[in-house]
This record gives C-alpha cells, structure tokens and sequence, in this order.
C-alpha cells in the first residue's frame, strides 16, 4: 500500500533530517562517554562496548519490520510508534541500574530510533518524484552526515558539564 502524499506534503526537509540523524545520533554521541559508563558500573571497556553492538543490531533488525509495516499501516503510526519507544528507552538508560540493563535499554533505544533512520528517506520518497526526490535526499543526506562528526564532541562536552547520562536527555 503506497502512503498518499498529502499526509506528509508539508514536512520541511530539516525535521525530516533531524528524524533520519536521531538513530545514529545517539549512538555516536555515546561513544565519549564508554569508559565513564565503565567506571560508573565498576565494568570492563569490553563489556561497556556492548552497548555500542546491540544499538547497532538493533538499529539493523528494526528497520527489517518497520519497512514492511510502514509501507502496511502508513509512516505516521510506525513513526510515532518509533519515536515514542526510542525517547522512553532513554529514560530507561537514564535510570539504568546496572550494566546489563543499559544494554537492554540500548537496544530498544536502537529499535525505536530506527524509524526515523528509515522513513525520513521514505518520506522524501513518498512526497516527491524524479529530480526534486534526488535534490531532496542529497540536501538531506547532507544534513546528516555532520551527525557522527558533531556528536561526539556534543556527547563528551554534556559529559564534561553535567555527567554521562545527561546525554540520554539530549
């Protein structure tokens, strides 16, 4: 089922960008702040890395369901649905007691931040066609792509001003 066009006909390419950055976004704004998480939880550098994989298997087995479901049940639902989840696991990895429930909490973050990995493309897809979808992902791929080079240095500097976890609430 194709996704009509007016519902998503006046997103401005900005927000859909920020959508398609936040999955990757909280996984690289994370990586400053691995040996304080170690520190914090009395745990190995090895065992901390964890937190990295499982976000990004998550982020790859999410996008394997809310392709097909989006396309079902329309972007809006799955979305929200994404973005709800992605913003309640990290509050659970704010409040995480120990190592193995950050880890946990992670992944579901990465489940949920998919969605907008994925259906900002999607959208841009679904609400142009030929040459303006080319300039339209271009432009937005291009917003994108200062994520993983800023964030880093967004993450250890919260970490420096206000500790590790405030990058959950970021």
């Amino acid at each position: 089922m194709s996704v009509p066009q007016a519902e998503h006909k006046n997103i401005p390419l900005w927000f859909l960008a920020i959508l398609t950055l936040s999955g990757t976004l909280a996984m690289h704004i994370f990586v400053p702040v691995l040996p304080l998480v170690g520190q914090y939880f009395q745990a190995d550098l090895h065992e901390v890395q964890l937190t990295l994989s499982v976000y990004i298997i998550g982020l790859a087995i999410g996008q394997l369901f809310y392709g097909p479901l989006a396309d079902s049940i329309g972007r809006r639902p799955v979305l929200l649905f994404g973005m709800l989840l992605y913003t309640f696991a990290g509050l659970g990895a704010l409040y995480a007691v120990n190592l193995h429930m950050l880890i946990g909490m992670r992944f579901l973050q990465a489940l949920g931040g998919c969605t907008g990995l994925l259906l900002g493309r999607a959208i841009v897809r679904d609400t142009s066609s030929g040459i303006e979808t080319t300039k339209r992902l271009s432009l937005m791929n291009m917003m994108v792509m200062f994520g993983p080079g800023l964030a880093p240095i967004f993450g250890g500097f919260l970490a420096s001003a206000a500790g590790w976890k405030s990058i959950f609430v970021a």
